[in-house]
């Protein structure tokens, strides 16, 4: 495993020191190219405008030189919810004997002797008011 590794290691200093040594020179002479191009600085005052033309070359180190385009997703579509129709629950009917009707009003009970008005028509005690009650025939 050592020996792989510093097999590695010779290999990538040699290809640097083939690759770094002709960069130098290169860089070196674009440097030297650009700096030649250069003229002094006009200090006349003059307020008109400038224009130059030149050769720009390099690499960029770090950053890219361009931004890729912004892509925006489109909105969200949401599928609306789904319609469920159930049929109505079937109506079921219980038929009931009919209810007789809720007595009106007061029945007079007289205690001595013990019945009810109109049968008895005199009392010679109070008559005592009850709720009146359906006939049970």
């Amino acid at each position: 495993m050592a020996i792989a590794c510093k097999e590695i290691y010779t290999f990538a200093i040699a290809f640097l020191e083939k690759i770094v040594k002709p960069a130098r020179l290169l860089l070196f002479g674009a440097l030297m190219f650009a700096l030649a191009g250069t003229g002094p600085a006009s200090a006349h005052g003059h307020r008109g405008g400038h224009a130059s033309l030149g050769l720009y070359f390099g690499v960029p180190l770090g950053v890219p030189y361009y931004y890729p385009p912004t892509y925006y997703y489109p909105p969200a579509y949401y599928y609306p919810a789904p319609v469920v129709v159930t049929p109505p629950a079937p109506t079921y009917y219980i038929e009931r004997e009919p209810a007789s009707p809720p007595p009106n009003g007061y029945w007079y009970y007289c205690r001595d002797p013990q019945g009810y008005y109109p049968q008895i028509q005199q009392c010679p005690t109070p008559w005592q008011q009850v709720p009146a009650q359906p006939s049970t025939r």
